[in-house]
Parts: structure tokens; sequence; C-alpha cells
């Protein structure tokens, strides 16, 4: 996530307790605003873009997003394939799908020595 956006999130959070009347404290804990923004993140993702998706794209985003740290993935597609209880085929085509719907993105590609690929993991198209 980029740090204009977090900095605009935390801005619209300060704004809403404004509004509930409660006292302004600014987010000092950049760790707690990570985890905000993570359940956000899901949130819309389980709102507005599951429904469009199969079972497969669901759980492989499912599998990168549990293993995204600062919205990157690094996981291998044999990995990705054990836990998501499918083939590599299965897992192949599901990313295609939502690298087409932009949910994922290919930050860097695995090596054949077995080094993994970067995913960058979003929660909807215009995350």
């Amino acid at each position: 996530m980029s740090k204009r956006f977090v900095q605009q999130r935390q801005q619209q959070i300060e704004e809403e307790r404004l509004e509930r009347g409660s006292k302004v404290q600014p987010a000092t804990n950049a760790k707690k605003l990570a985890g905000r923004i993570r359940w956000q993140t899901l949130n819309q993702f389980v709102d507005v873009v599951l429904r469009d998706l199969s079972g497969g794209e669901a759980a492989v985003w499912l599998v990168l997003f549990r293993d995204a740290r600062d919205g990157k993935a690094t996981t291998a597609i044999t990995d990705l394939a054990t836990r998501c209880g499918m083939s590599r085929r299965g897992i192949t085509k599901a990313l295609a799908l939502l690298k087409k719907k932009r949910l994922v993105q290919v930050i860097r590609r695995g090596s054949a020595a077995g080094a993994p690929n970067v995913y960058a993991v979003r929660g909807g198209p215009c995350n």
C-alpha cells in the first residue's frame, strides 16, 4: 500500500472520530493502522469481489493475502497447489484469472530452481 493511501486513510479515521465527538488522537502505532487497513482490504474482497470468483480463484487469493506482508506475497506455485488442494495447472489458471481481474499482479517471476514468485495482492481492482 502506498504511503499516500495510508495518510489519507489515517486522516479519514481522524475525521470520523471528530464527527462522533471523540477526542482525536493521532495514529501513533503504524502496526495498528496497517492491521486496520488489512481488515478493510479483506472486507472489501468479501463484500464486493468474492461473489464473482470461482472457488479456486478465491482459495488462491486468500492464501496469497494470508502470506502477504506490505501487500506482497512470496509464494511458490507448488506451495499454493498444496495449500489450496489444487493442481499446479489449476493454480496457474486461477492466477491468470486473478491477474485479468486485477486482484493479483506478478512482481517477480520465480526461477526453475524453485525460487518463488512475488505477487502484489489487492482487495479489489481499484486498490
